[in-house]
């Protein structure tokens, strides 16, 4: 391992100690002794100091040598420090100019979060505005129902009232047209009426005149007696024209010959006979009649509803007085309704007991009509219709 070189300053303090006890024995030499020029001592000592002086030189353009590095050391140092400060300068500036960078994007995140800020704020006003109005529009919307309800009510009530006042204005129409055809029925009835007696009249003249010819002919001639035979007529028929009478008492007459009184009503065999008589007795315009609006048909009481409890319009005529105003007065309407309210009504006030022509069906407000058959019984808000219309 390489020793260490010697300190110059340590070598030159060493060396001036040297020099400065040397100059100082010469001095106590020259101060004891008289001047010896040649004495060997002090020769020594000038040597010494000599040698020591060197020795300084020599370190000295060392020490100056080092000096001399030390100032390119320190020139090269303060370029160095120069170039720190510079560097540090720059870096400064750089962090200077960093920190106002940072400053504004701080600034920019800032005013950005202050306006995020205030657009949540607008955002979150204009969503509680929006679930205000949503609410008013919904509370709106309510009410709109409500009115909606209302009117479809208030609607549904006018439609209701408007069929009862047009169901009711068709049963009187029909009513007024039925009453009105009855009168002119009836006064062409009366017409013909008038014609057959008057006719009548003609001819019971004429058999008058005929008798007084056959006696006047009985008198000049005697008769002659022939064996009775009985013979058999064929009934009547029935075209529907003006004047025509006799209908009624032909079905009579068929029921009573094909129904035994002691049976009561007639069965079903002898029911389809008396429906095929009564057919028979029927051409033109009155079979056209029966066929359009008769045959095939059901039997509608218009004026009482279905929601009477009993099977029938057989049951219905055999309720008695507690049974009937049991009966909700809603069930009637029209002269039944009236017929109701009369103190010990019976069901045969509303429908007639069976006959074979003569039943006033007018408080039941019995009608043919193309209506599905509803018993009594049936409730469901409608009127009562019978199955069939039927003779005998």
């Amino acid at each position: 391992m390489a020793a260490n070189p010697p300190d110059p300053i340590t070598e030159i303090l060493t060396h001036r100690a040297n020099i400065s006890q040397n100059i100082a024995g010469i001095r106590i030499f020259l101060d004891h002794s008289t001047f010896v020029t040649d004495d060997p001592h002090i020769s020594n000592l000038f040597d010494s100091a000599n040698a020591s002086l060197d020795t300084i030189i020599q370190y000295a353009d060392e020490l100056r040598n080092i000096i001399e590095d030390k100032n390119n050391n320190e020139v090269r140092l303060e370029g160095l420090l120069d170039d720190a400060f510079n560097r540090e300068e720059y870096l400064r500036q750089e962090l200077n100019n960093t920190r106002a960078s940072i400053l504004g994007i701080r600034r920019t995140y800032e005013d950005a979060f202050a306006n995020e800020v205030r657009r949540r704020q607008y955002w979150e006003g204009l969503a509680q505005n929006t679930q205000i109005q949503l609410a008013n529009i919904q509370a709106q919307l309510v009410n709109s129902q409500i009115q909606l309800t209302n009117v479809q009510r208030e609607r549904d009530e006018s439609r209701r009232n408007a069929h009862r006042l047009l169901q009711r204005y068709n049963t009187e129409t029909e009513r007024s047209r039925r009453r009105a055809n009855g009168i002119i029925q009836q006064a062409r009835a009366w017409r013909g009426q008038f014609l057959n007696c008057r006719n009548h009249g003609q001819n019971l003249q004429n058999q008058v005149n005929n008798l007084n010819q056959q006696i006047i002919a009985l008198q000049n001639n005697p008769p002659v007696i022939h064996q009775p035979i009985m013979a058999g007529y064929a009934p009547k028929k029935f075209r529907g024209v003006s004047g025509e009478l006799g209908l009624e008492t032909e079905v009579l007459k068929s029921v009573t010959t094909l129904r035994r009184p002691e049976l009561g009503r007639a069965n079903a065999r002898t029911r389809v006979r008396i429906h095929g008589i009564f057919e028979s007795l029927l051409e033109d315009d009155a079979r056209d009649w029966y066929e359009t609006h008769i045959k095939g048909k059901n039997w509608e009481c218009e004026n009482i509803r279905n929601n009477l409890g009993v099977a029938n319009l057989g049951a219905v005529n055999a309720m008695n007085n507690g049974a009937i105003t049991a009966v909700n007065a809603n069930q009637f309407v029209g002269r039944a309704l009236v017929q109701h309210g009369v103190v010990g009504v019976t069901g045969a006030n509303f429908i007639p007991g069976h006959t074979v022509w003569d039943e006033d069906w007018t408080i039941a407000g019995g009608r043919p009509t193309d209506l599905a058959v509803s018993n009594p019984n049936a409730n469901n808000g409608g009127t009562i219709v019978a199955p069939g219309i039927r003779i005998g």
